[in-house]
């Protein structure tokens, strides 16, 4: 009903090309399942996703249903359910303007990790002073649950802080870059 889950699908379908074929995937924030369902053509041997939300997660459920599929209800930001060094790829889309406190979230991310995995956050882009208002505003109006959009070079300056190594940042569509 809106160009919202199109845009998404190309986004996925943009940086699907960065994830190694017969990965184990997890989704930070992974909604209803739209880009594990994306990523299954990958081979993945797990696809797994977690999610504040129940009802988005039931949704993924019967989405995924078919699939090697792992998915949980929970905060991302207080722990990942998943043993240390469990998959090979992360992703978060759309996600991480959502999370009070990013930081947490990508040291869980990075302890999932196996060593060498890739965590890919893709994530709206508005450019400067777009980014500025938008972010002034949502500190007096929070919409959606919206927090804090990142430039490229603060999200680089945030994944270098938490650890991860070898940073790439790329275009997937409109107004849309990932972080690899």
């Amino acid at each position: 009903r809106s160009f919202w889950p199109l845009w998404l699908d190309r986004w996925v379908d943009g940086f699907a090309k960065d994830v190694p074929e017969g990965s184990s995937i997890l989704d930070i924030g992974c909604g209803t399942g739209n880009a594990l369902l994306r990523l299954s053509r990958k081979k993945p041997p797990l696809l797994a996703g977690i999610d504040i939300s129940p009802k988005s997660i039931v949704v993924a459920k019967a989405k995924l249903s078919n699939l090697p599929a792992d998915l949980k209800v929970g905060d991302a930001e207080s722990d990942l359910p998943w043993p240390n060094d469990a998959f090979d790829v992360a992703i978060m889309t759309a996600a991480i303007h959502h999370v009070p406190n990013p930081e947490n979230v990508l040291h869980q991310a990075f302890r999932i990790l196996k060593p060498k995995g890739r965590l890919i956050i893709a994530d709206p882009f508005f450019f400067f002073p777009l980014l500025q208002i938008e972010n002034l505003l949502l500190k007096i109006y929070p919409l959606n649950g919206d927090l804090h959009f990142f430039s490229q070079k603060g999200l680089r300056t945030l994944v270098e802080g938490c650890g991860f190594q070898d940073i790439e940042q790329k275009h997937a569509a409109f107004l849309a870059r990932y972080t690899i």
